[in-house]
């Protein structure tokens, strides 16, 4: 188990049990609001939400679900080996949402890149220098606009044999990029070390992606 993903909560809550095919479910609510009405977190098999980010009208609420959960296998099944691997577990929860809201019949999951490309980057580079900026927009837009940037580069089918392969490859451990990029050239047959270089540690805005050929 990651150790920065386990949580203990004291308080008074409303509780509920119930079954969900054949699993026991719980769910606990605080009996008030608390000071932590901004914070989400993956914590471990049991994702933890603030009351005040959980609106059933907003689209947003289903996105934040959806990025919690992906954590599961991007974050939590795969724990970073250093801070400064964050996109790691951000860039791909974050890639999560673009996917879900496709699912919704929302913009597509290349519309989202897309519109990240044209007016949300240049960014930093989404491997920070120091452990200062882990958590900043880049972990979070650049890491996701960096998959779907290597989604294009590689082709649909290569790409989810990468996605869903990595967190079985590396399960239970710690990784890094160094790690991630090895993974991606071994599944896709191609050297993707400088294309992926680019959106990772440099700073300015990448060539926009094109097919990468195999050798």
């Amino acid at each position: 188990m990651a150790s920065y993903l386990a949580t203990v909560a004291i308080g008074e809550y409303r509780v509920t049990t119930g079954m969900w095919h054949g699993l026991p479910m719980v769910l606990a609510v605080a009996a008030a609001a608390s000071t932590l009405d901004d914070v989400a977190l993956e914590n471990q098999t049991r994702p933890v939400y603030a009351m005040g980010m959980l609106n059933p009208s907003s689209s947003g609420s289903t996105k934040l679900l959806a990025h919690e959960l992906a954590h599961q296998w991007y974050g939590d099944d795969v724990s970073v080996a250093d801070w400064r691997d964050a996109r790691l577990n951000e860039g791909f929860a974050t890639y999560a949402e673009w996917l879900w809201t496709e699912h919704q019949g929302g913009a597509s999951a290349k519309d989202e890149f897309d519109t990240a490309y044209r007016g949300l980057l240049p960014d930093p580079p989404a491997a920070p220098r120091d452990t200062s900026a882990v958590f900043g927009r880049s972990a979070y837009l650049r890491g996701a606009a960096t998959l779907g940037a290597l989604r294009i580069a590689v082709g649909d089918d290569t790409f989810w044999r990468i996605m869903r392969g990595w967190p079985v490859a590396e399960r239970f451990g710690n990784a890094t990029t160094a790690d991630f990029i090895a993974y991606a050239d071994k599944v896709s047959g191609r050297s993707l070390d400088g294309f992926l270089h680019r959106w990772l540690y440099e700073a300015g805005t990448p060539p926009y992606p094109e097919p990468v050929p195999r050798p």
